[in-house]
Formats: C-alpha cells, structure tokens, sequence
C-alpha cells in the first residue's frame, strides 16, 4: 500500500502527473456512473416486468373468478333439474317469452315475502346491475338476474333475507337455487319497472 502512495507521489509531482490523476479519476467516476446506469436501466426492466406479470395474475383471477361462478351456476342448474326429475315438483317459472312466475312460483314468492326482500335489497341490487351489467338489454338484464343472484346471493342479499329465504326452503322441500331464481326474476321485474326499460 505505501509503495501505491509513493507511486502516485512521484506521478504528482512529475510534469504532466496531475493531468494523469485527474484524467484516471475522470475515467473513474465516468466507469461508475455507467456501471449505475446499466444497473438502474436493468432494475426498471425488472420493475416493468414485475408490472406487466403482476397485471397477467390479475386478469387469470379475475377470469377464474368468473369461470368459477358460471361452473356454480350449472351445477345448481342440475341440481334444481334432478330435483324437479325425482320430486315431480312444479314449475316456478312460465317457459315463454318474457320469462314469468307460474301461479305456483308467485305463492312462492307470496310466501318467501319477496317484494319485501326486494324493497329492503333493491338499491344494491340496481347498483350492481348498472355497474356490471354492460349492454342494459331486457335480455341482459335478464339472464344478469337468473344467473347472478341465484349463485351468489350473498352478493345482492343481507343476512337477513337470505336466510329467511333459506328457512323457507328447508321448510317447503325446495332447493334454494329455486327460491332465488323466483327471486331473481322479481328483481329483473323490479329493474324494469325503476328503469322503464320494458
């Protein structure tokens, strides 16, 4: 180490030993500021793709999320088909355009005291339709209702409806899958009459 000191001593204190140094530590600085660019340039490459893989993530969840309710939703399906098979139970609904209650799904909806689950749940219902509903359709909306509120009730429904809903259908031998698509439909009704789509 003292024999570098000495060195740069003699270099100093030589002609033209002062420009050396100064040119080695120019050289120097200019080295470690290229060795901080090449590293900031990589580390904002990384953070880009951290971003970009992070937004890729999202978006499979989102979709799986979607997937998972559509899944939700046939297995309710068959289930309320293989129900309706082994129980001969009625219809709720009339298969005609527009879809509407049979006498049978409107005592049920008399009974489960639907339009008072509606009044109490319907803002957050309508919300939820204009947010996500994208093409406002009475088919949209429809089919938005049926699917979306029978599978995931907790969304559109406070405790206490919902398990009042329940309790109706424990104790009538109805799956609750049909008790929410009564309750479906009376909401795509309620929808149409605040909106005057139809």
């Amino acid at each position: 180490m003292s024999q570098f000191i000495e060195l740069i001593k003699v270099v100093a204190g030589s002609s033209g030993g002062s420009a050396v140094i100064t040119a080695a530590f120019i050289w120097f600085v200019l080295w470690v500021y290229g060795k901080f660019v090449r590293m900031t340039t990589q580390h904002d490459a990384f953070e880009k793709s951290c971003a970009a893989v992070n937004a890729r993530v999202e978006k499979i969840e989102s979709d799986m999320h979607e997937v998972k309710g559509e899944i939700q939703y046939i297995k309710s399906t068959l289930n309320t088909l293989v129900n309706m098979v082994q129980t001969s139970t009625q219809a709720v609904m009339k298969a005609h355009s527009p879809l509407s209650l049979t006498e049978f799904g409107e005592k049920m909806a008399s009974e489960m005291n639907a339009d008072g689950i509606l009044e109490r749940n319907f803002a957050g219902i309508k919300a939820k339709i204009d947010a996500e509903v994208t093409s406002k359709t009475p088919y949209d909306v429809q089919t938005y209702c049926l699917e979306r509120i029978p599978v995931f009730p907790e969304n559109y429904l406070d405790k206490q409806a919902l398990d009042a809903v329940k309790s109706y259908a424990f104790n009538n031998g109805r799956t609750l899958f049909e008790c929410l698509k009564v309750i479906g439909l009376k909401a795509r009704d309620a929808y149409f009459k605040a909106t005057g789509l139809v």
